[in-house]
């Protein structure tokens, strides 16, 4: 299922609850290929939340990891992975890369960053990815009906999914926010890499830095920084549900921007970004509108 889009990105999640729940966990298999424009993908096996973290329990916490500097691929830059709770022997493996994936776990999530996009604004990039069940019976083999209770446990997970993301979301705990979230309005966090254990969506080889902004009619906040030696890097505005701006009007107002990565000669590539309710007027620089917010 898609997740959600970033900017230039796209998330998917899987469940990794079968018929029986957890109580009868199975292995599964993950295939795909990078895309021409793929720059930077990952998968991250998730487990049920402990209320610490930013999201006070909101989301679920990372329990292991890999990108793709660490996959196989063939000839073809295709590749497998296989997720199980104990590491199977080559030959089940066949050329797969092993993602660990403990009994408690709950969900797969998959990140991919394009550094191009079919259109500012789109709704997709094309990924191809697919997931199933290892050793799955054949195409002919006909399965048994999906009983009530099965789909009844299947609701209450996707209800449960879209209370946890919206009106059970509560607000940032300053006791547990990271250090890379800055909660004083119009400040940003010290840049830090998502770290296993941690509850949420982040990626445990991806820098975050985040914050808040406030702004009265006739305020601008400008962002500055520098991006180090990197595959990709963006600016994002999120609402408190960490859902993306409308950006259906991206080249009119536009709220993301993919940023320069150092030439091969330079360490550094710096930005400047305006954040304001209308651009500035005769501004030919960056600007990001903030929805009247």
């Amino acid at each position: 299922t898609k997740l959600q889009r970033d900017c230039y990105a796209q998330y998917y999640i899987a469940s990794l609850f079968t018929h029986g729940g957890p109580a009868q966990r199975k292995e599964f298999i993950v295939k795909g290929c990078r895309g021409n424009n793929e720059v930077y993908f990952s998968f991250s096996v998730h487990s049920p939340g402990t209320g610490k973290g930013l999201s006070s329990g909101a989301f679920e916490r990372v329990v292991s990891d890999v990108n793709d500097e660490s996959i196989k691929f063939d000839e073809n830059g295709c590749y497998g992975l296989y997720l199980s709770s104990t590491k199977p022997e080559e030959e089940v493996l066949k050329g797969a890369t092993w993602l660990e994936t403990p009994h408690d776990s709950s969900s797969l999530v998959t990140r991919h960053y394009f550094n191009s996009w079919p259109v500012p604004g789109a709704i997709s990039e094309t990924v191809d990815l697919r997931i199933e069940l290892a050793n799955a019976p054949t195409q002919n083999h006909v399965p048994e009906p999906v009983s009530d209770e099965i789909i009844a446990a299947r609701i209450d997970l996707a209800n449960d999914f879209i209370r946890r993301h919206t009106i059970l979301m509560p607000q940032p705990d300053p006791t547990t926010a990271p250090p890379f979230f800055a909660l004083l309005p119009n400040k940003i966090g010290i840049p830090q890499k998502w770290k296993r254990g941690e509850e949420g969506m982040g990626a445990v080889d991806i820098a975050y830095a985040a914050g808040r902004f406030r702004l009265e009619d006739n305020e601008a906040l400008i962002l500055q920084g520098a991006v180090p030696r990197c595959r990709f890097a963006n600016v994002v505005l999120w609402n408190r549900f960490l859902q993306t701006f409308d950006y259906s009007s991206y080249e009119e107002y536009p709220v993301f921007f993919t940023l320069d990565t150092p030439p091969e000669a330079e360490e550094y590539a710096p930005f400047s970004i305006i954040l304001s309710k209308k651009k500035p007027q005769g501004y030919k620089g960056k600007w990001m509108y903030t929805e009247n917010r």
